[in-house]
């Protein structure tokens, strides 16, 4: 127990890896535990995760009235929730098998909208600031079914309203936006940060303050189309923000506004300029 509870006071935590769904049939009672099953058998006896404004911390230790009254117990507890409460934030590495689109050290993975020229985004802080002006940037791969795994940072401008407070956005194969906005403490509209924008509020607000990290995780199904380009089945979307369920299933039935038109099943990540200052950081994709 003492390794364990060193390795919670100095943040390092094992983070569940979100697990396909299968929205078409009730899984058996054992399939959602496969999906969490580590293939080393190196199981964490305490781990966390993000929930909204803060973090939640597990242990999978107490079930005995003996442990709880043991002092190094007890230790180990009082120091997992200090860490919930206070502790640093810390990225969760990218799973085996995922195409890291940015960690902090270049934009080699990204190009600009339009052509084959660099993003004139600029690096801060081991993330990627918005130059406003310098237009979107895109992954120079493309992908069909995938988990997509975003983190951002809105600047805080009290004075500005609306649409243009902290403004940009994730869209999924450049065509499917879920919205970046400091919408925190508000009533999600359509517009509002989390939104597939303009077609699905979220379920719920899920927002931080600006000036503090928040993360999207996205289980993307992409569009199916026929030999002859035709769509047969549309877009499906599932995003947990900041841990939290904020769209389960969803059905998109086209591009939200700006983005590209469904020719084909694959498409590219893009990321939006929309002239504030808004930084992403930790961008992989792990194609399913």
């Amino acid at each position: 127990m003492d390794r364990s509870s060193r390795s919670i006071r100095s943040g390092r935590c094992a983070s569940l890896q979100w697990g396909p769904r299968s929205p078409s049939r009730s899984p058996s009672r054992a399939e959602p535990f496969r999906n969490f099953r580590r293939q080393d058998k190196d199981y964490a006896l305490a781990w966390c995760r993000d929930w909204g404004e803060g973090r939640v911390f597990y242990s999978a230790l107490g079930h005995r009235e003996e442990v709880w009254k043991d002092p190094r117990f007890q230790e180990f507890l009082l120091g997992g929730i200090a860490w919930a409460i206070d502790g640093p934030e810390y990225s969760p590495p990218p799973p085996s098998g995922a195409r890291v689109l940015f960690a902090g050290q270049d934009l080699s993975a990204l190009k600009r909208r339009e052509g084959t020229e660099p993003p004139g985004w600029k690096l801060v802080d081991g993330a990627m600031e918005v130059v406003a002006g310098t237009g979107d940037v895109v992954s120079k791969d493309s992908f069909g079914d995938a988990l997509i795994h975003v983190e951002f940072r809105i600047p805080s401008m009290p004075d500005a309203q609306g649409q243009a407070r902290g403004n940009s956005g994730v869209y999924v194969q450049g065509r499917y936006e879920v919205q970046v906005l400091d919408s925190y403490g508000l009533k999600s509209e359509l517009g509002d940060c989390g939104a597939i924008y303009g077609k699905k509020i979220p379920d719920v607000n899920a927002c931080r303050k600006p000036e503090r990290w928040q993360s999207y995780d996205i289980e993307f199904k992409a569009p199916k189309l026929d030999s002859t380009g035709k769509k047969t089945a549309n877009a499906r979307l599932t995003v947990w923000q900041n841990g939290r369920l904020i769209h389960d299933d969803v059905e998109v039935d086209g591009p939200t506004a700006g983005g590209t038109e469904e020719k084909q099943a694959t498409g590219p990540l893009l990321l939006q300029d929309h002239g504030n200052l808004v930084r992403y950081r930790n961008v992989w994709v792990l194609p399913r």
